[in-house]
Order: C-alpha cells, then sequence, then structure tokens
C-alpha cells in the first residue's frame, strides 16, 4: 500500500508539473538559472546516463544550490523528462521545416534534406544521439508515464509524415513506424561518437566533417531504400 501510494503521488506530481512553460522560458531566457540547469542536466545525462546522475551534481555543475534546482524542476525525473521534450521538440520543429517543402521537392530530395538536417541537428546538440540510444536500449527510467504518452504523440506525428513520402508498394512491405525507429536508431547510433566508431571511422563525426559526410551519406541511402524513393 505504502508503494501505491508513493507512486500515485510521484505520477500526479509529474502530471502537474507545465513542462512546457518551463521550456519556453529555458528557450527564451537562456542567461536564467532555470535554463542553466536544463544545460547541465542534459549534459550529465548524456555523458552518465540517468543512473549515475544526482541532482547534487546538477546543481554544482549549474552552480546553482539544490533548493533552486528543485524550485524550477522539482526533482531529478523531472528533469530527465524535459531535456527528452526538449530533444523531441527539436525533430517536431525539424520534420514541420521539411514538410513545409515538400510541395516543390521530389521524395528523394525531401529524404535527403530530412537526413542532412538530423545530422545538423545531432551535430549542434551532442546530448541528442546518446541520450537516445539510452532511450532504445531500456536503460532510460522506465517509470515516466507523462513522457511515454508525450513520446507516442511525438513518434505518431513523425510515422505520419514519413507514410506520406512512402510509395504505397513499400508500407505495405514496411511498417511507417518500423522505417521512423530503423532511421532514429541508425543516426543516433552513428552519433554515440564511440572509440570504436572513431577507430574505424577515422575521426570523429563531430569534428571530422569527411565522418560525418559519409554518415550523412549511408542515412540518406538507407532512408531512401526503406521509402522506396530509390525506385
Amino acid at each position: 500500500m505504502l508503494l501505491y501510494k508513493q507512486t500515485f503521488a510521484y505520477t500526479t506530481s509529474m502530471l502537474a508539473f507545465d513542462f512546457d512553460t518551463s521550456l519556453d522560458r529555458s528557450q527564451h531566457e537562456p542567461e536564467t538559472r532555470r535554463a542553466c540547469v536544463l544545460r547541465e542536466a542534459e549534459r550529465l545525462f548524456a555523458a552518465q546516463g540517468y543512473d549515475r546522475v544526482t541532482v547534487r551534481g546538477v546543481s554544482d555543475a549549474a552552480g546553482v544550490n539544490v533548493a533552486t534546482l528543485h524550485l524550477h524542476w522539482k526533482n531529478k525525473a523531472t528533469l530527465y523528462e524535459a531535456v527528452c521534450r526538449l530533444h523531441a521538440r527539436h525533430l517536431v520543429e525539424l520534420v514541420a521545416e521539411v514538410a513545409t517543402q515538400a510541395d516543390r521537392l521530389d521524395t528523394g530530395a525531401q529524404v535527403d534534406l530530412l537526413v542532412d538536417n538530423v545530422v545538423a541537428l545531432f551535430a549542434r546538440h551532442p546530448a541528442i544521439a546518446p541520450m537516445a540510444v539510452e532511450s532504445f536500449s531500456g536503460q532510460a527510467p522506465p517509470d515516466l508515464p507523462t513522457l511515454m504518452d508525450h513520446d507516442v504523440q511525438v513518434v505518431s506525428f513523425v510515422e505520419a509524415e514519413i507514410r506520406k513520402r512512402m510509395t504505397p508498394e513499400r508500407a505495405d512491405e514496411f511498417e511507417p513506424v518500423l522505417v521512423l525507429f530503423s532511421g532514429l536508431y541508425t543516426a543516433a547510433t552513428l552519433f554515440c561518437d564511440s572509440p570504436v566508431q572513431r577507430a574505424l571511422l577515422g575521426g570523429s563525426v563531430y569534428e571530422d566533417p569527411d565522418v560525418r559526410e559519409r554518415a550523412a551519406r549511408f542515412l540518406r541511402g538507407t532512408l531512401r531504400a526503406l521509402i522506396g524513393a530509390d525506385t
């Protein structure tokens, strides 16, 4: 019974938190303590994973006290969800921007534009790839119901855009949602930038433009083939 009450209280607390307003303020006011805490949390979550990050570690990195962190972001789980929602915002904005240019581009060009923008997004925000892989591999916190609901909505939006660009034959052969997962997972894995990757690719996907272009070329070809843009 105690565990049930604790879980219920935690879920109610998460549902009551206004993520959109907090993220809006952080993006529009990047010099505030709220925004600084979010940036440091993003960096630490990407480098260490959810379990190893502590509230004290984030507050120390941001140069604020723990009470200030709790004031703006409540707790570690809320902060983690805020970072994930921020990454989802970037992805949705990117896909929506590509969609506005759809009428004047053929499907192959749309795929190329999408991949090039995803690669540029990952390069600008190095935390996205490792946190995405952590989520894909099941290492992220499993008990964040509001994040799960949010992610389902984001994936549904992006899946619908992928579906529009698939040929009917290819959509019957490959489910659009699986095409989406395949593309995102491949891109995120390439941008984890591990020592093994650096050794095999001859450099860092973040630091070496040639390595990054080779990765982008592979992603363009892979997504074109899955969608059917090369047929």
